[in-house]
């Protein structure tokens, strides 16, 4: 089905909740969720995973605006989102690089998808980097300890959500510290 009518469908079954909830006099419960592709549910059942939205007597319905339709200028205006996940799958935490070069490769998870307007940011050892929407991002991390977390920003640039932070460490040869193992060759 294309996306354009099962949006509309997802705003008729909105609206038609809500009309039905308003029409009996009553508040009614909907359940708001958001799938893996960042498509915005509703329901008049618990689903998991799902936000309860309480609809008064409106006098009048403004439908959900379908993820990824919003210009970044009205996602300020609209409901903030909720990322369930948030983290660092690479590197992971405790990991050692080896002769990296001094470039990590660094991978955040997001659930649901990176929001119109939000941006995201790599903190490096408490530096942000912006990674301009993308999820993979190379940085530059020399040999030592490093922290690294990721940062949802909104179109306000207040941080709307963020990953835990995780430690690395970058191990470089050196003489003092020159490679080691039963593969390497000895020198003659």
């Amino acid at each position: 089905m294309p996306k354009r009518l099962t949006a509309l469908l997802h705003r008729l079954l909105a609206a038609a909740l809500a009309a039905t909830a308003i029409g009996s006099g009553q508040a009614a419960t909907l359940y708001r969720w958001i799938d893996a592709q960042g498509v915005t549910h509703w329901s008049d059942r618990p689903v998991e995973g799902s936000v309860a939205v309480e609809l008064g007597a409106p006098s009048s319905i403004n439908p959900p605006v379908p993820a990824g339709r919003a210009s970044p200028q009205s996602a300020s205006t609209t409901h903030p989102v909720i990322y369930s996940t948030i983290e660092i799958v690479q590197p992971t935490d405790g990991a050692s690089l080896f002769d990296s070069g001094g470039s990590v490769e660094c991978i955040a998870q997001l659930t649901p998808t990176l929001a119109p307007g939000h941006t995201i940011w790599f903190q490096l050892d408490g530096q942000r980097v912006d990674a301009h929407g993308a999820t993979t991002l190379s940085l530059n991390a020399p040999r030592g300890t490093h922290e690294l977390k990721v940062i949802v920003l909104n179109a306000e640039g207040q941080q709307q959500a963020s990953s835990s932070a995780i430690t690395f460490f970058v191990k470089q040869a050196s003489r003092l510290t020159p490679p080691v193992g039963p593969l390497l060759k000895m020198p003659r």
